[in-house]
């Protein structure tokens, strides 16, 4: 009985991973097991929030670099599509998805972050909230979101 209890407890270890999160000035760093899994790009040089590079548990990023960072035989297109976030394409005719400040178009937004709410590590799981802001092309807020992640 004790080695059954024994096994499933060697078994289960790789199911508690410790998840750290460490705030820099533009990015909070997200490691599972003393291993980098994504940053969350904040700063002010972005027009969105966004995860960066996305990682498997074997280390493996998942999605394409560009354009955070150049990678020969990798597509240059949809400046856009950085990692992985969460906007919308029209919001009181505002375009928060394809808005790249290249583009010159004068709908433009920002979802910007006001205030970090909470920052968690923990053994299981960890996580954090923020509070960002979706500005028009002026800076006046159209909406407030409170996300965690």
């Amino acid at each position: 009985m004790v080695r059954k209890i024994l096994v499933f407890i060697l078994l289960a270890l790789p199911l508690a991973a410790q998840v750290k999160l460490t705030q820099g000035t533009d990015r909070i760093a997200i490691e599972i097991d003393g291993k980098p899994f994504t940053d969350l790009f904040i700063g002010s040089a972005y027009v969105k929030p966004f995860l960066h590079p996305l990682r498997a548990a074997s280390g493996t990023i998942v999605t394409r670099r560009f354009p955070m960072e150049l990678v020969e035989g990798e597509a240059r297109d949809h400046p856009h599509h950085r990692g992985l976030w969460f906007t919308h394409g029209d919001v009181n005719g505002i375009d928060f998805w394809a808005n790249e400040p290249t583009d010159k178009r004068t709908n433009l937004g920002r979802v910007v972050i006001r205030r970090l709410v909470n920052l968690k590590d923990g053994k299981k799981s960890g996580f954090l909230k923020a509070l960002f802001d979706w500005q028009d092309p002026k800076g006046k807020v159209l909406l407030s979101e409170l996300r965690t992640i």
